[in-house]
C-alpha cells in the first residue's frame, strides 16, 4: 500500500514521531548528495520485521510504502483521510 501527496511539514512529523516510538533508520539517502533535502530524500524504517519506505521530493512531497494495517493506523491517527491516494502494491 502507498500514501501519496502527503505535505512535507506532516511526513517530517510522521517521521519523526515513529522514530521517537522505536522504528530505526535501516537506509538514508545520503548526505553526501548534493540534492539531499532540496529536490530529494528517502528513508526505510524498520521494526519488528516490518518496513517502511519513505520518499520525498519537491514536486509530489512525501510518499510512504508500507503494510496496509500499518498505514491505516497512522492514516488515522494523522488525518489522512482513508480515500486519500493510497493505493494496492
Amino acid at each position: 500500500m502507498i500514501l501519496t501527496d502527503i505535505k512535507t511539514e506532516l511526513g517530517n512529523r510522521i517521521l519523526s514521531l515513529l522514530l521517537q516510538r522505536g522504528w530505526v533508520v535501516e537506509y538514508e539517502y545520503p548526505d553526501t548528495t548534493i540534492d539531499k533535502g532540496i529536490d530529494y530524500d528517502a528513508y526505510t524504517l524498520a521494526r519488528d520485521g516490518e518496513r517502511l519506505e519513505f520518499e520525498w521530493d519537491n514536486w509530489d512531497e512525501w510518499q510512504i510504502r508500507g503494510s496496509q494495517a500499518t498505514l491505516q493506523a497512522i492514516g488515522e491517527e494523522f488525518g489522512i483521510p482513508p480515500g486519500r491516494n493510497p493505493t494496492a502494491t
